[in-house]
């Protein structure tokens, strides 16, 4: 039988999520090989995000590979996908949820700069941590930060910026442990941060079949919640919507965030429904943050 081939992204963090689906499916008796793959999003540094305007700058090359037979499989960051995927690709597989905060990585003590109202300098190449962090703290400047996580940590110690702002679920994974650290909790995390996702093409039942034996259902559930709310609100995965679902029991419990890019807008709301009823719930988020003016927010942005 030939070995699944796997797509992924070069970079030591996405080389990790690929090594664990490899490592995963060889625990099932799946054999299986990595396959490189650039992205855009590589390749384009020096430009934030939000002004490259291209829907899944991560993922793109990826999908091309595997809707060109060049791979079998794609392994992605979830809250890297466009909130609405090719129509011939389909999510095959959710991995156990790591962390889905985002954490503070600081040069000195955090309580220095964050309890007093002196200016600080933050470095974040998400224009929805820059929006949330904005909106709690107006006086600090936020500046652009882009590249892997090493090249990020490194251009931290190379500048004279008070702190950067990651996802804590990528340090934990490349095992790095800062000396210094601050969980913003006012923070709500992007949709599907911590979570990775294998993609497949819709008409492959095999390989898909193959990943539903490694499916995380829990995971699969929080994030499809997510997901529908983000692709409701017309947000891709650079907007400033922040969404994060836990399942508590038999009920689910879902918290959403969106916010003008400079933070002096905000819509900011919790729901609550039956874990029967998850499917429902990313409408409903939707609906009662488009009455509270999050739709509005959303299209003056564009």
């Amino acid at each position: 039988m030939r070995k699944i081939r796997i797509g992924t992204r070069s970079s030591k963090l996405a080389l990790w999520q690929a090594t664990t689906v490899q490592n995963l499916l060889a625990e099932k008796g799946i054999e299986s090989e990595l396959v490189h793959i650039q992205s855009a999003g590589d390749v384009i540094q020096d430009i934030p995000l939000h002004e490259i305007g291209s829907v899944g700058l991560f993922t793109k090359a990826l999908d091309d590979a595997l809707l060109n037979n060049e791979i079998d499989c794609a392994v992605h960051s979830c809250k890297d996908l466009p909130s609405t995927l090719h129509s011939e690709i389909i999510i095959a597989a959710h991995l156990v949820r790591e962390d889905p905060r985002d954490i503070l990585v600081c040069k000195t003590e955090a309580a220095n700069f964050l309890s007093n109202d002196l200016n600080a300098t933050i470095a974040t190449g998400s224009v929805r941590r820059k929006a949330q962090w904005l909106s709690k703290f107006p006086n600090h400047t936020l500046v652009n930060l882009r590249g892997n996580v090493d090249a990020r940590l490194k251009k931290l110690n190379a500048n004279n910026w008070h702190g950067a702002i990651f996802a804590y679920a990528g340090l934990k994974r490349l095992n790095i442990h800062p000396e210094y650290f601050y969980f913003p909790d006012w923070i709500i995390p992007a949709p599907a941060q911590g979570v990775v996702v294998v993609v497949c093409k819709k008409d492959d039942t095999t390989t898909a079949e193959k990943f539903a034996i490694i499916n995380h259902e829990p995971t699969a559930i929080t994030t499809t919640v997510e997901r529908d709310f983000l692709r409701l609100m017309d947000g891709g995965c650079v907007s400033p919507i922040g969404a994060i679902a836990k399942i508590n029991a038999e009920k689910i419990n879902f918290d959403i965030a969106v916010y003008s890019t400079d933070g002096t807008d905000k819509v900011q709301l919790h729901f609550e429904a039956s874990l029967q009823h998850y499917n429902k719930l990313g409408a409903q988020a939707h609906k009662g943050a488009a009455a509270q003016g999050a739709v509005a927010i959303i299209q003056k942005l564009k």
